[in-house]
């Protein structure tokens, strides 16, 4: 309605508004359909995780699959979580560099001047209330601000691909977490970051997608948690597999419909031929329980919240339970060949790490990858800009794969092993 009465007025300036990364009240892809550029708002919190905040601008950056803009960052401290703790020299800079790697073609602030009073009068601010541009953050804005204003015009016009995608589904989100029962202890984003996360500490980058998205660019199509789920969807998913596709899924995927009944036949609803599998019973674990898998290559992983007891019909079992309980031996992770491809259930909450593992055992992995420096490319036609990126506060060693190229921000030459200061960003250029 607002963009409606705007645009009697104003026929062409480009229309958004502040989303807040994975906020649970409202389906983002309903509303970029409704934006002409997608735009957020990143207060990310003394402990959270940098492959968080890259989910998060992934997540963003999928909505549209385009870039966007990002447009609140804190200068410094917030005033409004439990801790607001300043950020450490160069964390600005760096998480500023983070959102243009994941597809950003803005760094904005909020708030060019501190209040003097109400609710944000302790939220930082590019100047003080005293108006002072004597202080380090106005001194490390500044060279953030002259750092960006040298980047090439050609960075605003290119992408991010991959060849792996997480679905993000609202809808899932909503039923999972509103459902009473079988456990309390049910997350939607955290289980999606589990995954988000292992790839992230593989050094594979991924695309966030909405359940109606075109698959067929994936090697890879990831749905945790996908609760609620449609026949479209269904037959879609079965012709990407059918074709060589790869579909990896988990507990509680393919419950119910989208009235949130559960689906006839028992779970996983439609999937059950792609996946070859059945499940009669899910055991519900307390949060100081968990049960242990074994691999069938003798891997030892751990099953918490949820273990579904799952029936094979042309499924491989890859990981059974173990240990003092009556479903020893029960399949917990299968895989199921569908035409040309391969569909996967794992049928427990896992652990990044435990995640990591399983990727692993199907062939996903990157040799000698430091997850502490994270590497992003955005590419148009001709041209690739490599992010390198230390998102710690601690000098890291790395293996540069872009050797004996001019890092953009300080036009040196950076030789194949560097030491990489506390947050420093290098930028590489690269044809090809």
């Amino acid at each position: 309605m607002e963009k409606n009465i705007i645009r009697q007025f104003d026929p062409k300036t480009p229309i958004t508004t502040n989303l807040m990364g994975s906020q649970k009240d409202l389906d983002y892809f309903k509303w970029a359909k409704e934006l002409d550029i997608v735009s957020w708002d990143n207060y990310p919190s003394l402990d959270t995780p940098a492959s968080y905040t890259a989910m998060q601008h992934d997540l963003m950056y999928g909505l549209k699959e385009q870039p966007f803009l990002l447009m609140e960052q804190t200068p410094n401290q917030q005033n409004w979580q439990t801790y607001n703790a300043l950020k450490r020299p160069g964390e600005m800079r760096m998480l500023s560099y983070q959102a243009l790697a994941h597809g950003a073609n803005s760094v904005l602030f909020f708030q060019l001047k501190q209040s003097r009073n109400g609710a944000e009068k302790f939220h930082s601010a590019i100047m003080p209330y005293t108006g002072s541009t004597d202080n380090r953050i106005f001194r490390e804005i500044a060279q953030l601000g002259n750092e960006v204003a040298s980047l090439p015009t050609q960075l605003l016009q290119t992408k991010i691909t991959a060849k792996i995608a997480i679905i993000f589904d609202w809808s899932s989100y909503w039923g999972l977490e509103n459902c009473i029962g079988p456990t309390v202890k049910l997350d939607y984003v955290q289980n999606f970051y589990h995954y988000y996360d292992a790839l992230y500490q593989l050094g594979i980058p991924v695309t966030i997608i909405s359940i109606d998205a075109d698959f067929s660019q994936y090697d890879y199509v990831i749905a945790s948690n996908l609760y609620v789920i449609e026949t479209a969807f269904s037959e879609q998913i079965k012709a990407y597999v059918q074709q060589g596709g790869h579909f990896i899924t988990n507990f509680l995927s393919a419950v119910s419909d989208t009235a949130d009944n559960f689906i006839i036949g028992g779970r996983p609803g439609y999937l059950q031929d792609l996946l070859g599998i059945t499940i009669d019973e899910s055991d519900a674990l307390p949060p100081d329980k968990q049960v242990i898998l074994t691999t069938t290559d003798h891997q030892i992983l751990n099953a918490h919240t949820i273990c579904d007891l799952i029936q094979p019909t042309t499924a491989l079992t890859l990981a059974q339970y173990s240990g003092a309980i009556f479903y020893h031996g029960n399949a917990a992770i299968t895989q199921n060949n569908f035409g040309y491809g391969f569909a996967y259930y794992i049928g427990t909450e896992l652990s990044s790490t435990d995640i990591m593992t399983f990727l692993q055992q199907i062939g996903l992995s990157t040799a000698n990858y430091n997850p502490d420096v994270e590497i992003m490319t955005r590419s148009d036609s001709t041209v690739d800009y490599h992010f390198v990126i230390n998102t710690t506060d601690r000098s890291q060693t790395i293996n540069n794969p872009y050797a004996d190229q001019i890092d953009i921000l300080s036009q040196q030459i950076i030789p194949r092993t560097y030491e990489l200061p506390p947050f420093e960003v290098l930028i590489f250029r690269t044809s090809h």
